[in-house]
């Protein structure tokens, strides 16, 4: 198992603990572009996680898809007929609009290993949640809830 590590936080920790509890070896790898930002995220895991094999993979340009998937063929190529599975966080926002405005890689992750035979990706979703003061509140503007009922209605308003 791999877990795809961008940096380390509770998000990771929730990932891992995902890992272990599948009760399979598994390694965390970083693949990055800065090799200061590679080395700081290499002691945040001594320091924070403190278990497990830590992978840095440096890139001299931004394909980290490309690099996780040589990664994976190097894998498979050790271990012939093995199934690759790649572990990612996706973090969940409280609402549609934070959602679509965040930026998440699990979908282009999805995509851009979906070809490769024998690679199964779980994303492990970790939740933020945006606590509201009174004032903010106020400020919110409220969206209907969809109802449970189909309205169907033509172009020409009928």
């Amino acid at each position: 198992m791999l877990i795809l590590v961008d940096d380390v936080h509770a998000e990771t920790v929730r990932m891992v603990d995902f890992a272990k509890s599948l009760e399979a070896p598994w390694q965390a790898v970083f693949i990055g572009v800065n090799p200061e930002k590679a080395h700081l995220v290499q002691q945040k895991w001594q320091d924070r996680i403190g278990e497990g094999e830590f992978v840095v993979g440096r890139v001299a340009f931004p394909a980290v898809d490309g690099m996780i998937e040589a990664y994976i063929k190097k894998i498979q190529a050790e271990t012939p007929d093995c199934f690759a599975h790649v572990i990612m966080g996706h973090l969940v926002m409280d609402t549609f609009w934070e959602q679509a405005l965040h930026q998440n890689s699990a979908f282009i992750f999805n995509l851009a290993l979906g070809h490769m035979e024998r690679v199964v990706v779980t994303s492990v979703p970790y939740q933020v949640h945006r606590k509201s003061t009174v004032d903010e509140a106020e400020d919110v503007v409220r969206v209907e809830e969809p109802s449970d009922v189909w309205v169907e209605t033509t172009s020409n308003g009928q």
